[in-house]
């Protein structure tokens, strides 16, 4: 997997969570990717040495709170439904 590819399914991923979270996470896996580049690895080992994808995607969601991934799921110009605030709590 090259690091384009790499990033783009990170970004994918994570596309539920607030657009600047996304984009540190994107940046700081970039940088990762591109500091093991430097240390004379190539873009696709350097990818697979950082880990699959998937379970990064799945750490980075199972760290955020899930009041900031509903946050940024609701509309803020609509008015919540008394259903989705008992959802909510």
């Amino acid at each position: 997997m090259t690091k384009q590819e790499f990033l783009d399914t990170l970004k994918s991923g994570l596309s539920g969570l607030p657009k600047g979270a996304v984009d540190d996470r994107v940046n700081f896996y970039s940088e990762m990717i591109d500091d093991r580049m430097e240390d004379s690895l190539g873009e696709e080992e350097a990818v697979a040495e950082i880990g699959n994808v998937d379970d990064i995607i799945a750490h980075i969601i199972s760290e955020t709170p899930l009041l900031q991934i509903v946050k940024e799921k609701v509309n803020k110009k609509r008015k919540l439904r008394t259903w989705e605030i008992v959802l909510i709590i």
